[in-house]
């Protein structure tokens, strides 16, 4: 079964991810959101994978961002998925940008 990476930003853009049933079913799925106190996504959604939440606007966004991206890397090494599926936002730049550079697929949505 292959594996799929199912990265989002907390709120609207996972909610509009865990819509993505046919995937979800047919896919061996890892998830990947920001950590919040005021979302669940429920059993079937079980998030593998809590990154911080950053901003551009933020003092410390380039280092917030390197982070990010080593946290990303790790993920995606530790995971090895097939492809990485994302409805946005800035969380999942390094993502999408780190499994093309292993030569997998990336689709955001």
């Amino acid at each position: 079964m292959k594996k799929v990476l199912m990265v989002a930003s907390s709120g609207g853009h996972m909610e509009e991810l865990t819509r993505l049933k046919k995937v979800i079913s047919k896919y061996d799925c890892c998830w990947v959101t920001e950590k919040n106190d005021f979302q669940t996504y429920g059993k079937e959604h079980e998030v593998n994978y809590y990154v911080m939440q950053i901003n551009r606007r933020e003092l410390l966004f380039p280092i917030k961002l390197l982070i990010l991206f080593v946290k990303a890397f790790i993920i995606v090494l530790r995971e090895k998925p097939d492809c990485v599926i994302s409805t946005g936002a800035l969380i999942s730049y390094p993502f999408c940008r780190i499994a093309k550079w292993m030569g997998k697929k990336s689709n955001i949505y």
